[in-house]
């Protein structure tokens, strides 16, 4: 009977070994992969990093650019409207200039005696 306990106690012995082996094998292949894992994360991390920063350099780069035409649309009105301010107060000007002088003195009589309330000429007042 000896023979039999130890027969089948044998084998129990082996097959633990063997299952353990394998287990072990699986524990190794797995934190190989989980380090593999890791590392793949990591490069993604930092890949994405990257990416994010050179989207914000672009778009600062656009703002900037985008600034500097907004710049250059104001100047542009700026310089637009002043030539026009300069046109309108050169035909102003001109129209002033070419006024009679003797009407120009029966309007500045006019607005004195108005101001000053005299007796306009032919009121009869």
């Amino acid at each position: 009977m000896a023979a039999k306990r130890n027969g089948p106690n044998a084998l129990g012995v082996e097959d633990a070994k063997t299952k353990l082996a394998r287990l072990l094998e699986t524990e190794e292949e797995l934190e190989a992969l989980l380090e593999a894992t890791r590392q793949e994360a990591t490069g993604l991390v930092n890949e994405a990093k990257r990416a994010a920063e050179a989207r914000a350099h672009d778009l600062e780069a656009k703002l900037a650019a985008d600034g500097d035409q907004l710049r250059a649309r104001i100047a542009e009105k700026r310089d637009r409207e002043i030539a026009q301010i300069r046109t309108d107060a050169r035909t102003y000007a001109e129209h002033l200039d070419s006024l009679d002088p003797d009407r120009i003195e029966a309007l500045v009589q006019h607005v004195l005696d108005r101001l000053f309330g005299r007796p306009r000429a032919g009121d009869g007042s």
